[in-house]
């Protein structure tokens, strides 16, 4: 054995430039990690088959499969291979070598063909219908529906206040200052003004007046209330609103003696009329373009 040893420790070694042979190495360590491997093998199913094996010759023939390096085919690789039909073999193989299945490869259908040049769906009774002479069907129009233009309305108005955010139930006042004004701006003409107010109610957007009040919005609202019953309860909201007397520079003459009569036939001369009149100065005529204060714009 020392002999062997020596004999292929010299195979090992580049007789032109004395040095170890890398290849050669690599292959006497392969070899030797094989004849090792097929030791194991063969002892193992010594060890097992002298226990399982019916006969000498399973026994035998156990052993020389441990000594070919094959491995033993499970119960469920043999019910693949019965019932597998054709390729089920390579099938096998290919997984034991670590190979990744075949895709099947999709066939292209064929196009439809039918004469005169005719590639559609219902080509072929076409053409028989014209081989026994028929005439062709006609298709049936289908009827248009009579456009719903109310229906149509609803739907484009739905679909503007989703997208600015505005409501479309005015019922109910407002919660804040912002919403009243985007709700004020869209109403156009004086009688829905009104209409508007008289349905929120003084009470209910005096508060949100105190908060900002545009100054356009102070002119139309004095205008769209001016002939109410109820005038002075309007009146004593905006006196309260945000900055009232800078506002109030922006009404026009006209719109101030509309107002300077109607307090002449409500108002008594009483101290109630005084105060309230005290408070409206500046809508008064007379007091355009004079920004007197107000208990808010001393806050701010």
């Amino acid at each position: 054995d020392d002999d062997d040893d020596d004999a292929t420790a010299a195979s090992l070694v580049d007789a032109e430039t004395d040095e170890v042979d890398e290849e050669r190495l690599q292959e006497e360590m392969a070899r030797n990690l094989r004849e090792a491997e097929r030791y194991r093998r063969v002892d193992e199913m010594k060890k097992r088959a002298i226990h399982t094996a019916k006969n000498y010759d399973e026994f035998k023939n156990l052993v020389a499969c441990a000594e070919d390096m094959l491995t033993p085919v499970s119960s469920a690789e043999l019910a693949e291979l019965r019932g597998g039909g054709p390729g089920a073999w390579n099938k096998q193989l290919a997984r034991r070598r670590g190979e990744p299945p075949k895709q099947k490869k999709k066939k292209k259908k064929k196009p439809l063909k039918a004469d005169d040049g005719d590639v559609a769906k219902g080509a072929w009774n076409k053409q028989l219908a014209r081989r026994r002479g028929e005439p062709p069907k006609q298709k049936k129009k289908k009827k248009k529906k009579p456009l719903d233009v109310e229906a149509a309305v609803k739907k484009a108005v739905a679909m503007h206040e989703a997208a600015t955010g505005a409501s479309r139930d005015e019922s109910t006042a407002p919660s804040t200052a912002s919403a009243f004004e985007r709700a004020w701006r869209k109403l156009r003409d004086a009688s829905s003004r009104e209409a508007y107010l008289a349905r929120c109610g003084a009470d209910a957007l005096a508060p949100l007046w105190r908060t900002d009040l545009d100054p356009t919005a102070l002119a139309d609202i004095l205008d769209a209330v001016l002939d109410r019953d109820d005038l002075p309860r309007w009146l004593d909201a905006l006196a309260a609103s945000h900055r009232f007397a800078l506002n109030a520079a922006f009404v026009s003459a006209d719109l101030r003696e509309r107002l300077d009569e109607r307090l002449e036939d409500l108002l008594d001369d009483d101290d109630a009329g005084d105060d309230l009149r005290k408070r409206l100065r500046p809508l008064l005529p007379g007091d355009q373009g004079k920004a007197t204060s107000s208990p808010e714009d001393d806050d701010d």
